[in-house]
């Protein structure tokens, strides 16, 4: 864990500083910023502040790796605006990178490596890395893959960084499938329906035809309650 407090007498008060244009939102000269507003939303993550492990030893994480964090705020800074508070999850900017860390040996699930460093910001106190490598499967010894996906293609989806960005991740995953791997593909807006029956991952140009289709043809209709589980 890594704290710090601090106080200081207040400021003497000072006159506002004018508004800047600051790309899609405001910034004033004091370095205050206002984000502009947005129809995306995200979950509220507040700060848990300084833990005491001597009272609370134990702590948690997932097992998983989410990355997505760092290529949205990367959009928004090349789009010149700053992103809201709650889109900047640290864990998922760490994690967007590649370390080498020590592989597990046999059949050992995963393997640990730790380092410790001082706090820059407090020197008393000490900054712990943890990282987590998972046993690699070579790629011939993968288990066959059913993948099923469901596709709102609705007009709101049509935006570029929505619907066409989904379109762009889906072609890069179809470079790393293979005949044993089976695709499918479900959409839903007006109308619901199977537009891509389980195809062999070996079929890339019949499964990108189904995906990039603009006005994709349903060929067995599903009830909007059957998508529910109702």
């Amino acid at each position: 864990s890594c704290g710090i407090t601090s106080a200081a007498a207040p400021a003497p008060a000072a006159a506002p500083a004018p508004t800047l244009a600051c790309g899609a939102g405001k910034c004033g000269s004091a370095g205050s910023y206002e984000p502009a507003a947005s129809a995306e939303t995200y979950d509220v993550h507040k700060e848990i502040g300084f833990v005491a492990t001597t009272a609370h030893p134990l702590s948690t994480f997932s097992i998983d790796v989410d990355t997505a964090s760092y290529s949205n705020v990367r959009r928004f800074l090349k789009e010149g605006s700053l992103p809201p508070a709650d889109a900047v999850r640290v864990e998922e900017m760490l994690n967007y990178f590649p370390y080498a860390y020590p592989k597990p040996s046999g059949t050992t699930a995963f393997a640990a490596d730790m380092e410790v460093a001082d706090c820059p910001w407090a020197p008393d106190h000490r900054l712990v890395r943890v990282g987590i490598q998972g046993r690699e499967i070579p790629r011939a010894e993968r288990p066959a893959m059913n993948l099923v996906f469901l596709l709102d293609v609705s007009g709101s989806m049509r935006t570029e960084k929505k619907l066409p960005l989904v379109q762009a991740s889906m072609e890069m995953l179809l470079q790393g499938l293979d005949a044993k791997d089976r695709v499918a593909i479900v959409v839903y807006a007006g109308a619901a329906g199977l537009v891509l029956p389980p195809t062999s991952g070996a079929m890339a140009p019949t499964i990108k035809d189904a995906l990039l289709r603009d006005r994709p043809e349903i060929t067995f209709r599903i009830r909007r309650a059957d998508l529910l589980g109702v």
